[in-house]
């Protein structure tokens, strides 16, 4: 292990105080799908388009499609639908808020698919149409992100409309996707500033209305502190669960588990173990740690029932680390319910799952791996990145709730992982992003457990190189300080 990683890997999100959104009646000419239940709190803001020279239309889910001069109605499922409407609508949509999921309940469920599939369906939409150069996407949440410093009641279910909404705005900039979460707790004063913000001229920003206040998230550097000794020891008499430990993420962190004095391990994997893995395991063994291979899938509540109980078998259960994970990449304009599904649900359920069944223990760590792409919202990773921004909720939720948890958004590995596996090191070297080692990356979460962060992004990056090698012209405002465009705010607002 190296003795120190790199001092410029570490990054978290931080929401920063902003001035009121500058809105013109002028922005507001031609139609406005609002996508809003009927039971939901953006009451009068059709009259606010209205009054600003808009023409609102309300669209709510049903089982068939209707279109009328203020309503309309859709099947959330269907993609069929959201073409129809929008080929409707034709040139004279001027924008699109996209608020179902804003209705859901702030529980730590699931994401409803008249949230985050008909988003999907939407984007799939506009962008296959002139209609996307003319018009603005607007995905509305609330409570999605933890943005106050006393911390907010983050709804997991919403964070992953973030994910598809930063997916879309680096696939189809023209779009220009905003993302706005709004206060957990509804004010009296929403309605008005949500209308000022679909009516300003901004780019694709990311914001959060909180009472009063307007925040917009920037990535930002975290400064960690630099231990001369290693920092977090594992329990002799304790058990720890791995989920997805027979991959190579899972086998290096099993590797440092055992090596800072964990007595029992267990290795949860969907597949038996082939020839390769059971020589890791052994291997494993041969440092004194007792290891139990356990075959079952992370999203059967049965089979993590099962996991635990190896975990904790004859000892006290003190650690889960979940790094199990699914690709299915393809464009937006590709994507599937389908697809979304494989990849949401090792995530998704799965990490519910671990979470549902140890919110009594007495646990030391819980540690969800996540990725960049819950951040960057790599071509062809909405799915992916919608995923990890369900964990990276989840994190934030079970802290506030004073659980323990740690989300790792990782850049890629050099030798494990999916990057390394598909060979694309020399790709994204291209691109200003270089591989973290092994050893570099458990010295990181090491770091990170240590120093009680809830989230951090662990990635090797030069920004500005980054930013021209995407971008056309300016990169996504949420990496404005990064690669030197904008100066963080003095002093640093909130990080969660």
């Amino acid at each position: 292990m190296v003795e120190q990683p790199y001092e410029d890997l570490f990054y978290q999100p931080a929401w920063r105080r902003a001035g009121a959104a500058r809105g013109t009646a002028s922005a507001a000419g031609g139609t406005w799908l609002l996508f809003e239940h009927d039971e939901g709190g953006l009451k009068g803001l059709g009259t606010l388009l209205a009054e600003a020279g808009g023409e609102p239309v309300f669209v709510r889910p049903g089982a068939a499609f209707r279109r009328g001069p203020a309503t309309a109605t859709i099947d959330p499922r269907s993609p069929d639908h959201h073409h129809d409407l929008i080929d409707q609508v034709g040139g004279g949509l001027r924008g699109v808020v996209h608020a179902w999921a804003s209705d859901q309940s702030g529980e730590p469920e699931e994401p409803s698919p008249s949230g985050l599939l008909s988003a999907l369906y939407l984007v799939q939409a506009l962008v296959r149409t002139e209609v996307a150069r003319r018009t603005r996407l607007f995905l509305v949440t609330r409570g999605a992100q933890s943005v106050r410093p006393a911390g907010d009641s983050v709804a997991p279910a919403q964070t992953t409309m973030w994910g598809l909404g930063r997916s879309a705005a680096f696939e189809h900039p023209t779009l220009r996707t905003a993302l706005i979460d709004l206060d957990p707790e509804p004010g009296e004063q929403e309605v008005d500033l949500l209308a000022h913000e679909l009516l300003s001229e901004s780019g694709a920003e990311e914001v959060a209305l909180r009472g009063h206040d307007r925040y917009v998230c920037r990535l930002a550097r975290l400064e960690m502190p630099r231990p001369s000794t290693p920092q977090v020891s594992m329990r002799e008499d304790g058990g720890y669960l791995i989920v997805g430990g027979l991959g190579g993420l899972g086998l290096t962190t099993a590797r440092w588990m055992a090596q800072r004095g964990a007595g029992r391990l267990a290795l949860m994997q969907r597949r038996a173990p082939d020839a390769d893995g059971l020589r890791e395991v052994e291997a494993l063994r041969r440092t004194g740690a007792t290891v139990e291979v356990v075959q079952g899938d992370v999203t059967d509540a049965d089979d993590v029932a099962r996991a635990l109980s190896a975990a904790g078998r004859e000892c006290d259960l003190r650690g889960v680390v979940h790094s199990a994970a699914a690709l299915d990449d393809a464009p937006i304009v590709s994507q599937t319910g389908e697809r979304f599904e494989t990849v949401l649900s090792p995530k998704v359920r799965g990490s519910l799952n671990l979470h549902r069944q140890t919110a009594s223990a007495e646990l030391d760590l819980f540690v969800l791996f996540s990725s960049g792409a819950s951040f960057i919202g790599p071509p062809g990773q909405s799915n992916y990145s919608a995923a990890n921004n369900f964990i990276d909720g989840l994190a934030a939720r079970r802290r506030a709730d004073g659980l323990p948890a740690t989300a790792v958004n990782w850049g890629a590995w050099s030798e494990v992982g999916g990057a390394a596996r598909l060979g694309l090191m020399s790709v994204l070297e291209r691109f200003g992003l270089a591989p973290i080692s092994p050893s570099e990356g458990m010295v990181c979460l090491e770091r990170l457990i240590a120093a009680g962060v809830g989230q951090a992004l662990v990635l090797k990056a030069d920004w500005t190189r980054f930013v021209d090698a995407v971008w056309l012209g300016d990169g996504p405002p949420l990496l404005a300080e990064l690669d030197g465009r904008e100066t963080p705010a003095q002093p640093r607002e909130h990080r969660p």
